[in-house]
């Protein structure tokens, strides 16, 4: 285990980010905000999980099925 910006990491991730960080000619400080400041702006992907959070933070009320029903026949729809 290596420490990297006061992170503890595996020796091998250590390496490799203080290399890529040299190979953008940015120091790892540097490239670690980029990179994290990337991450943040990255939208949460879509799931069923989330989709369903979102939903309960609406705080909507369940509809009626005899509305749906009326609503339905309203339009000549079966």
């Amino acid at each position: 285990m290596t420490t990297l910006l006061q992170t503890r990491v595996e020796h091998r991730v250590a390496v490799n980010f203080k290399r890529a960080a040299k190979q953008r000619g940015k120091t790892p400080y540097a490239y670690l905000q980029q990179v994290v400041a990337q991450a943040a702006a990255v939208p949460e992907p879509r799931t069923w999980a989330n989709h369903r959070k979102m939903i309960e933070s609406l705080n909507l009320k369940p509809v009626p099925y005899n509305l749906v029903a009326k609503l339905r026949e309203d339009c000549d729809e079966r």
